[in-house]
């Protein structure tokens, strides 16, 4: 089963500094290409 999370952070955000929550509990994430997504962001997120 596979569940999808999508949170917003900051650009400056350190992913790396996840790595090791997201590893502990079987989990990845990547960077979203979604436009429609993208144009709902306020200006520094990601």
């Amino acid at each position: 089963m596979c569940v999808f999370i999508t949170a917003v952070l900051p650009e400056e955000a350190d992913m790396e500094m996840l790595r090791p929550l997201l590893d502990k509990y079987e989990m990845d994430f990547s960077t979203v290409e979604n436009t429609y997504i993208l144009n709902q962001l306020v200006k520094g997120d990601r």
